[in-house]
């Protein structure tokens, strides 16, 4: 989990559903769930319906814009761009390969 610096913001990844939740610290309500795999590109479209990324943890960038989320069975991290939307969802901005589960 990681908390913005105004603490009105949580995310929370989703292991095993391979997403992240965004939550109100306020009214204590999921805002919004983010996929953390980029669909089409990494996975052929035939498996985009399987889970399995196996996301492990977040961290916020000091200017609060990207999200991190380490990606354990893809051996990679993704970086979600907060501050965009594409069609009405977060956009990943980029899938980096990085060693052997990151933590």
């Amino acid at each position: 989990m990681a908390l913005n610096a105004a603490q009105t913001r949580l995310y929370v990844v989703n292991d095993q559903a391979d997403t992240i939740d965004v939550i109100d610290t306020s009214g204590n309500a999921i805002l919004e769930t983010i996929p953390v795999l980029p669909r089409g590109s990494v996975l052929p479209a035939a498996l985009e319906k399987y889970k399995g990324a196996n996301p492990n943890s977040v961290a916020l960038s000091p200017d609060e814009k990207l999200l991190y989320a380490t990606i354990g069975n893809l051996n990679a991290v993704a970086v979600i761009a907060l501050g965009a939307r594409d069609r009405g969802s977060r956009w990943l901005d980029s899938f980096r390969p990085v060693g052997t589960r990151p933590p």
